[in-house]
């Protein structure tokens, strides 16, 4: 793990030897150096090693190590030097001598080798030695980002990096917006009558310089805003240009430390415009503290909301990231740290905030070597985990310090991927386009949705879900013809989207996705009059065997159901019978079927004739086929509960009239058995034998009928005695 470092002479925030000249160390002042032979050259290379001077440091290690091949101590410090230098090629060659020589040597050079393996995008063999090392969590996060590498180098051509035209040789690093162009922090020499350089590589001191990317005959140049005799670090100009925060050393309040010399923490400071436009003398963050530091600081663009980088105790690994509110007394609140989904056991540094997004650079969460960029929307830091921003703004190398137009569609970064410290440019071709998928009846939004993106050749691109707002979006190339469709379990879509999309506008709003599930809408009507009947209620069950709905208790209802399938439908309204419809949905994706209940009113002494009720000559047994009519008026009476019957039996007119009545008697009272072992109470039917006293076509005794005739009086009806 690297912590945080000492550094001779002037301040420099890192923790890679020379990433950016401003991660997180500290400030160590001596007196100094004195030049004098030291008795050997390992405690010569101590000395510059103590002193932060690494690049001194391994030319004496390695004359030593010529001497003394046997020194595990020798190897792991030149191995050291080179990991702080930000050399991975060579820290990878004398850790891999370290652990080959000396295989039960400290674990922490197992994951230092891991990490250089994986810069230089060895990523078997760092998977490897990730396995091995004892940094379990951590290790388990940098194996996955490797087992990751298809997603982070997926979109690898959305955006075109860059270099800056105006990079230097030396560390030119940190972006920010600043007036109408750019500011950013850098170790360029310039011409003085005394030469200074900073130890840990004998880079020049940090500076703001500033330059306007949109006038090419204006010069880069230092700004007078915040320059001392020492290191600037990296900061945010007001979105209102007011004022300014940025990082500086606390050489005026250092601390003795480590035998009598001075340590400097990083600080955080706020510069502000006077009326006039003249910056004025740099103020400090209320909470600074000589103990730790506190850096890398942006700001709101209502000056509201600060997130900073700190080393200070209580926090999940080297440097976390901060945030302060700004209180109604314009002071600002005591820094919270924003919690483990954003900061890991690594190093969290370098936020930059754009609206609620929060980009910020980490070596703890999975990635593709260094530090990467990563983004987090600030609202939902419990919930969700920050995204690895991917290749190309990320590579194996310490990807860092960036800053992004609203739209995220073009901006600057720093990165280390061509051996030093430099900033590049980025922008996309693509467009973000904007959707939602809604319900097609209501436009309510559905969430959980899988929204499907193809090619020009129908090809499946790319599928994400809704989120709770029914939202999507997709960052499409420019002039490319976009095809979404969307789907969810037991949803149809109504259409899908086709469009052109011109790369014209920073985002493009679609129209909405439609998804429907189909509409059976209900109206309960007199069969008489046809007019609508008021207070029905109705119920609905799917069929074969679906448990009923809730019963829906208005007309002009609807229910949500399946395509193709069949749903039977009570009805039931007072002084009308109650009747059961069955409805068939359509197979198509039709999103509405309407269906019409038509009901009669029920009429005191109204006789109602039940066909196929069949006995055996000259017997009141009831064949099998008779039951299926009778299993309806079983359900008739269950649905109607008010209702008293008579069961009235007919006979026609061959046979004596008296043997008839007692016969039609017995076959009614047959009947009414029959109704009553199905469940039906006996006191609601009342069974009746009519015999041939009520023939319907003049069939009587003596007249000469057809069989059909004679079947016609054979019969069995249903008479409305009483409504309870």
């Amino acid at each position: 793990m690297f912590n945080l470092q000492r550094v001779s002479s002037h301040l420099k925030i890192k923790i890679k030897a020379r990433i950016i000249s401003f991660l997180f160390v500290s400030l160590s002042l001596t007196a100094s150096a004195q030049f004098n032979p030291l008795a050997s050259s390992i405690k010569r290379a101590d000395l510059k090693y103590d002193q932060f001077a690494y690049s001194r440091a391994v030319d004496y290690y390695k004359y030593a190590y010529q001497k003394d091949s046997l020194n595990e101590r020798l190897v792991s410090q030149i191995g050291m030097c080179y990991v702080k230098l930000n050399n991975s090629t060579e820290a990878e060659v004398w850790l891999k001598i370290l652990l080959k020589k000396w295989p039960g040597t400290d674990s922490q050079y197992k994951y230092l080798l891991a990490q250089q393996l994986s810069k230089n995008k060895k990523y078997d063999e760092a998977t490897y030695w990730y396995g091995v090392s004892d940094r379990d969590d951590m290790a388990k996060e940098k194996i996955r980002g490797i087992e990751s590498l298809g997603k982070l180098l997926r979109d690898s051509s959305k955006y075109e990096v860059s270099a800056f035209e105006h990079n230097s040789p030396q560390s030119d690093f940190s972006p920010m917006y600043f007036e109408k162009g750019i500011a950013f922090l850098s170790s360029r020499k310039e011409e003085k009558w005394v030469k200074e350089t900073y130890n840990w590589d004998e880079s020049n001191y940090l500076d703001f310089y500033s330059f306007d990317p949109y006038d090419t005959t204006m010069p880069i140049k230092k700004l007078a805003i915040v320059n001392p005799s020492y290191h600037e670090g990296p900061g945010e100009v007001f979105a209102s240009g007011n004022g300014i925060v940025f990082t500086r050393n606390g050489l005026q309040e250092a601390n003795l430390r480590r035998g009598g010399k001075r340590v400097a923490r990083l600080q955080i400071y706020f510069s502000y415009r006077d009326a006039s436009g003249k910056w004025l003398n740099p103020i400090p963050f209320k909470y600074n503290d000589n103990n730790y530091s506190l850096g890398h600081p942006t700001i709101s663009s209502d000056e509201k909301t600060l997130i900073f980088s700190s080393d200070m105790p209580g926090g999940f690994g080297a440097t976390d990231l901060y945030i302060s509110k700004m209180l109604p007394d314009s002071t600002w609140s005591k820094p919270e740290n924003l919690g483990s989904k954003i900061n890991t056991a690594g190093n969290e540094m370098f936020p930059y905030l754009e609206k609620n997004q929060l980009y910020f650079a980490s070596d703890g969460h999975m990635g593709l070597g260094g530090l990467d960029l990563y983004v987090a929307d600030l609202v939902a830091l419990d919930t969700q985990t920050p995204s690895n921003l991917g290749a190309p703004l990320n590579s194996s190398k310490d990807d860092f310090g960036l800053i992004a137009d609203a739209g995220f569609r073009a901006g600057y970064f720093s990165s280390d991927r061509n051996g030093n410290d430099d900033i590049f440019r980025f922008s996309t071709n693509y467009t973000k386009v904007v959707g939602c998928v809604l319900t097609l009846v209501d436009s309510m939004p559905i969430s959980g949705a899988m929204v499907n993106r193809f090619g020009n050749n129908g090809e499946l691109v790319e599928t994400l879900l809704s989120n709770s707002k029914g939202e999507f979006f997709f960052e499409i190339p420019n002039n490319s013809r976009l095809k979404l469709t969307a789907e969810k379990s037991s949803y149809y879509l109504h259409e899908g989207i086709v469009e052109h999309v011109s790369g014209q506008s920073l985002e493009t709003k679609l129209p909405p996705i439609f998804l429907f599930q189909p509409i059976v809408g209900l109206d309960v009507v007199d069969i008489a009059t046809m007019s609508k009947i008021e207070g029905a209620i109705q119920t609905i069950r799917k069929l074969p065997d679906t448990e009923p709905t809730k019963p829906i208790s208005d007309v002009g209802m609807q229910f949500v159901a399946l395509p193709g399938a069949r749903y039977e439908i009570l009805t039931s309204v007072e002084g009308y019978y109650t009747k059961r419809d069955t409805v068939e949905v359509p197979p198509t994706t039709i999103p509405f079927v309407s269906h019409i209940t038509k009901l009669s009113k029920i009429l005191v002494g109204e006789s109602i004739r039940l066909d196929h009720i069949f006995y055996d000559s000259n017997s009141a047994s009831l064949r099998p086929e008779s039951e299926a009519e009778l299993d309806k008026v079983s359900i008739f009476m269950s649905d109607n509960p008010h209702l008293k019957i008579e069961l009235g039996s007919h006979t026609d007119s061959r046979g004596s009239a008296s043997y008839n009545l007692s016969l039609s008697q017995k076959r009614a009272e047959s009947a009414a058995k029959f109704l009553i072992l199905q469940g039906v109470a006996a006191n609601r039917i009342v069974p009746k034998g009519y015999g041939e006293s009520k023939v319907l076509n003049g069939c009587g005794d003596g007249v000469a009928c057809s069989a059909d005739e004679h079947q016609e009086n054979r019969r069995t009806e249903i008479k409305i005695l009483e409504v309870n």
